[in-house]
């Protein structure tokens, strides 16, 4: 399963990825966070924060610094390079890690420089998306993939070709992708969105995603159950009739029983009917 990480443009993306980072580390009881802190020499760090344990007469006290990058493609060496002079200028030490969180992976050139240097620098690591998730399951407390995809079962015949987890301020979504192009998006608790936070967050799929258009699960349920249950009723007119009973008929019939079908047009009996 995918994490993306949304935004109205690049920048914001990284501002969203190190909203995430700081909100993690909180959890795991680092304090003191911060943000785009500049150091000698003008280096950029994107996240800082220290962890406190008790120690001998004195707090330990341990340093992180991360990296952030919420690119849509793996990280190229240039990346890393420019990562790994920021740390080593910093200086870190035995009391200091270092993490360079790349969305979506790194290439083949960094991951091989990524295992040969921590053979000698275990302070210094490589964070994924999909490492990610783990921590994001303990922290907002989503329900499972399994339960997703029986919640989807219930609303329609569709199956998904692709589940990921959005995030986007301090708030996840599940987004569902369909063989045609569709896109549905649930809340964490596999909920449907209000329509303000839906429109937001739809929009922001396609500056983000490849997917285009949106489907409401729910209402096309409902518009679904409705077919059917006018269907059925067609059924039971044609029985109720002991001769033939013609189209013009049956149209006049049913449009003359709108009470039970609200909104009931010519439109939508034609469509059924044809």
């Amino acid at each position: 399963m995918n994490l993306i990480i949304l935004g109205e443009h690049s920048d914001d993306k990284g501002k969203q990825l190190e909203k995430l980072t700081t909100r993690i580390l909180s959890h795991h009881g680092y304090k003191n966070i911060t943000t785009n802190i500049i150091k000698n020499g003008g280096q950029e760090i994107d996240v800082e924060a220290i962890h406190e344990k008790p120690g001998f007469g004195n707090l330990d006290i341990s340093n992180v610094l991360c990296e952030c990058k919420a690119y849509t493609k793996a990280m190229a060496m240039s990346d890393w390079l420019k990562f790994l002079g920021k740390v080593f200028i910093s200086k870190i030490g035995v009391n200091t890690s270092a993490y360079f969180i790349a969305l979506n992976g790194v290439n083949g050139n960094v991951a091989g420089s990524y295992q040969d240097l921590k053979k000698q620098h275990k302070n210094i690591h490589l964070v994924t998306g999909e490492d990610l998730l783990k921590p994001l399951n303990q922290i907002y407390k989503m329900i499972t993939v399994e339960e997703i995809q029986s919640r989807v079962k219930v609303l329609t015949d569709r199956n998904p070709t692709e589940i990921s987890i959005c995030y986007y301020n301090e708030t996840l979504y599940f987004l569902l992708a369909f063989v045609d192009n569709t896109f549905s998006i649930l809340s964490q608790n596999g909920q449907r969105l209000e329509k303000d936070e839906c429109d937001q967050i739809c929009k922001l799929i396609s500056v983000n995603t490849n997917h285009i258009n949106y489907l409401d699960l729910e209402s096309e349920k409902v518009a679904k159950d409705r077919k059917q249950r006018i269907k059925k009723y067609i059924i039971c007119i044609i029985f109720e009739k002991s001769d033939f009973i013609s189209f013009d008929d049956l149209q006049t019939k049913l449009l003359s029983y709108k009470e039970i079908f609200d909104n009931l047009t010519e439109l939508e009996i034609n469509d059924i009917l044809t």
